[in-house]
């Protein structure tokens, strides 16, 4: 999703409002791709609030993610070759992952949601109604998706191989086909 000219500086307005998107289209993906994987058995987690994964784990990605991607608009839109930008890039996606994770845990009270169960059928239904007002937020905002085949590849490639091992390896149940159903809309 391309917010902004490219001939011009990444506003404030555009920078906040493509850290949005990412937080969302980041966090709906990291969910399947937890799903994926802990139904195949790569990773486990202690506590989870549906299918093996806990919303702050699939918040985690986002919160690292959206820093850097709003970073990296920034250095491309100011057409920077600095080297001293790249290296602070992780450092400030490490600070903002630990300070989100911390506030959504002790201030948002996450805490109290991590072994809060929720069935696979309320997620679907959660994240396609995210998906649908993600959708009407880009229609409203005139935005116009450009999703070039070269950015995209590298994407569908890894949703394959992440889908793959989840059909052959993990578990097909109707609740984990009703997440990934919803989240691929």
């Amino acid at each position: 999703l391309r917010i902004g000219k490219h001939d011009e500086k990444l506003s404030f307005e555009a920078a906040a409002l493509r850290a949005a998107f990412c937080l969302v289209d980041v966090t709906l993906l990291a969910h399947i791709v937890e799903v994926y994987c802990v139904s195949a058995g790569l990773w486990s987690w202690r506590h989870s609030n549906c299918l093996g994964v806990p919303w702050i784990g699939a918040l985690g990605w986002a919160f690292f993610a959206t820093p850097a991607v709003v970073l990296l608009s920034g250095i491309e839109e100011a057409r920077s070759t600095s080297q001293l930008r790249l290296i602070i890039l992780p450092l400030v996606s490490v600070g903002v992952l630990h300070l989100a994770l911390v506030t959504a845990w002790h201030v948002f009270g996450f805490r109290r949601l991590e072994d809060f169960q929720v069935s696979g059928s309320v997620v679907a239904s959660a994240i396609l109604a995210i998906q649908c007002l993600y959708h009407l937020a880009i229609r409203a905002l005139k935005l116009k998706p450009v999703l070039l085949l070269s950015e995209e590849l590298p994407r569908l490639f890894a949703c394959g191989i992440v889908a793959s091992l989840w059909i052959f390896k993990g578990t097909l149940d109707l609740d984990s086909c009703l997440v990934s159903a919803a989240s691929l809309v």
